[in-house]
């Protein structure tokens, strides 16, 4: 996790805690995920372990796993730490997770829909960021592999996620279909693509990062033309991302 003072609440719906650490730390660390399952560490990693643990543990990042995944426990718990530790940023991961307590809709569509205007009140009304993960449609994996990347009609469930959404971003890896190049003959191993496919205050792009599958880590590449820490400060600042 890159160092920020913003303090940040993470929900994670289908992770256990542990595991989740585990997921943080390789991240933050750049030691491979099952090096630490596994525990087969060397010192240089060791090292790198611990300098990672202390910034989680002195970053104001506070990952939570709720307990019935409610829409409800999310807003109640945001509340909490937004008075009691000024949090500025949620995540949620991951949106079909999600349920109303007492569901009286008539269908799936219905109640996702109902969730993401909760998210996107809950955002406005308290002036913080909210960023949710969806899964995709089937219809991706249906298409040709040379055809796979995603678009706003793949979000899973309800056409109230880009309704709602104030960004919508793909990630995008053409390596993970077998594909060597993409379409401008680019080579594509080791590399991903973030797609800002709907953005309400800003224009639209894509950005080829790097990928580093050990610790599932992206990262902007040093020689790319784009930026997307640029775009972030120059579009993002005036309407917050759900």
């Amino acid at each position: 996790a890159a160092k920020t003072t913003i303090p940040r609440l993470y929900f994670s719906l289908d992770t256990p805690p542990e595991r989740l650490m585990l997921r943080l730390i390789s991240n933050s660390s750049g030691v491979s995920d099952t090096e630490l399952m596994l525990n087969v560490i060397d010192a240089d990693s060791l090292s790198q372990i611990h300098e990672s643990a202390e910034h989680l543990s002195d970053a104001k990042f506070y990952p939570i796993v709720p307990v019935e995944n409610s829409i409800e426990e999310i807003i109640m718990t945001a509340e909490r730490f937004i008075n009691e530790k000024q949090v500025k940023i949620i995540f949620i991961d991951f949106l079909q997770l999600l349920s109303v307590r007492e569901n009286k809709f008539k269908t799936r569509d219905a109640e996702i829909a109902h969730i993401t205007r909760q998210l996107k009140k809950f955002a406005q009304r308290n002036k913080i960021s909210i960023l949710v993960s969806s899964q995709l449609s089937r219809e991706v994996e249906r298409r040709s592999s040379a055809y796979r990347r995603p678009v706003l009609s793949d979000l899973r469930d309800s056409g109230a996620i880009e309704q709602d959404a104030s960004k919508v971003i793909f990630i995008y890896r053409p390596e993970y279909y077998g594909l060597t190049e993409d379409e401008l003959g680019r080579n594509v191993k080791g590399r991903g693509y973030l797609i800002l496919a709907k953005n309400n205050s800003g224009a639209c792009n894509e950005f080829m990062m790097d990928f580093e599958g050990k610790c599932s880590r992206f990262s902007e590449r040093e020689k790319s033309g784009f930026s997307f820490n640029s775009l972030r400060q120059n579009d993002f600042d005036d309407e917050p991302p759900f």
